[in-house]
């Protein structure tokens, strides 16, 4: 029994943390090689900026969800010679899709979320709630510069890691409350 325990929490907290890490960080490295990380600089801006026209375009309730490419094909630049499905930046593709309501939809949802994976990390429950929070922060913070949450499995890894966030929250909860 509590061996199995001890494997689960492991994985819970350094398996499933550490491969967040590796696969936003993978992606992120392979384009800051000497050849490509000035094309890609250079693209990026210019992606970003197209991004940021398309918000205006409709900054209330944005182009609508999964919107991003048809909004920006009108606005995309002469520097960017191909076909482009996201923002390579989550935060302002959201925005693009959904403007500032789903924005600030999700900033309420991420300000409830804080709240209740934010306690103590001084039982292993605690511990397993930061483990999932971090690595789901990691995942959020490599979307700061690209899109993993619209890749499957970086979705999925991340559902997983805010699964037993939540889910060991809940049961710490529960277990203050008998």
């Amino acid at each position: 029994g509590s061996v199995l325990v001890r494997i689960e929490a492991l994985v819970a907290v350094v398996v499933l943390p550490a491969t967040a890490v590796w696969i936003s960080m993978g992606p992120l490295t392979a384009r800051l090689s000497a050849g490509a990380l000035r094309t890609s600089a250079v693209e990026r801006v210019d992606i970003v900026r197209a991004s940021w026209t398309a918000f205006r375009e409709h900054p209330i309730a944005g182009h609508g969800a999964g919107g991003f490419a048809t909004a920006f094909r009108p606005v995309r630049p002469t520097s960017v010679p191909y076909f482009v499905e996201h923002a390579h930046a989550d935060v302002l593709e959201l925005g693009v899709e959904s403007g500032l309501v789903g924005l600030a939809a999700a900033a309420i949802a991420a300000a409830l979320l804080a709240r209740v994976l934010l306690g103590g990390r001084s039982s292993p429950l605690g511990r397993l709630t930061a483990a999932g929070a971090i690595g789901v922060g990691a995942l959020l913070l490599a979307g700061l510069a690209d899109f993993p949450l619209r890749l499957g499995a970086i979705a999925s890894l991340a559902g997983w890691l805010l699964g037993i966030a939540i889910g060991a929250a809940r049961i710490r909860a529960a277990g203050r409350r008998a």
